[in-house]
């Protein structure tokens, strides 16, 4: 094998590897959930579960889409749920 050969093969390989990273990479679902509550987001259970969330490796804006939404009174949890989904 000569020098030119054996560059073209490592630089094709690598190519490859590339390839295959960038796609595994775009092929990641994204995670997405909500909540509707009476309580502002920066809450301490808020706080707490998207802390939890970042340990297992979901990141919001990365692969996770987390929607919020608050409502005044708990009599409108039905229509909030219905806007949230």
């Amino acid at each position: 094998m000569q020098r030119r050969e054996f560059i073209m093969l490592v630089g094709g390989a690598t190519a490859a590897y590339a390839w295959e990273g960038a796609a595994r990479a775009q092929s990641q679902k994204m995670l997405r959930t909500g909540m509707v509550s009476v309580n502002a987001r920066n809450n301490p259970f808020m706080d707490a579960f998207v802390k939890r969330l970042r340990e297992l490796g979901y990141d919001e804006g990365k692969n996770l889409a987390f929607d919020y939404l608050k409502i005044s009174s708990p009599v409108e949890y039905p229509e909030g749920m219905k806007e949230l989904v």
